[in-house]
């Protein structure tokens, strides 16, 4: 969501590099943040915190490699700021989504219903699947 935010005034492929950087400079910094906040709640458990930032760090590293791999590249650069700034992509992006709303409107609907008969629970692994799921049903769409 920040994405548009920093793309509503690209007008060419340095504005892109410059909205790209700034993007860039946040996303590291909400993981940091995140991870900072998430060994501080956790208490003193080194195996957790040494694990957590190894994973923090190989996501962070592919990242940066993705990020700028794609800003040393001229053409790269400019495909991915038409990508961005295509008006067909971001209405079709608006489709799925309402798609994806109308049908989470559905089915919350149905186990609400449900929930008067009996108590519902949902593990984090039937979630998880939901979340996985939408994510896939996005990529799909997109690529078309």
């Amino acid at each position: 969501m920040l994405n548009y935010l920093f793309i509503k005034n690209v007008k060419n492929d340095s504005d892109y590099k410059k909205s790209r950087l700034v993007g860039y400079v946040l996303t590291i910094l909400a993981i940091l943040a995140s991870g900072i906040i998430g060994v501080m709640t956790t208490g003193n458990q080194s195996d957790f915190t040494l694990g957590f930032f190894t994973g923090l760090g190989v996501v962070i590293f592919g990242y940066s490699v993705l990020v700028f791999r794609e800003l040393s590249n001229p053409e790269k650069l400019h495909i991915a700021r038409i990508k961005a700034t295509d008006e067909r992509r971001k209405q079709l992006e608006l489709k799925i989504w309402s798609q994806v709303g109308r049908a989470f409107t559905i089915i919350i609907a149905v186990l609400l219903i449900l929930s008067i008969k009996q108590i519902l629970t949902f593990s984090f692994q039937t979630l998880l699947i939901v979340l996985y799921t939408v994510l896939i049903y996005r990529a799909y769409r997109l690529r078309r």
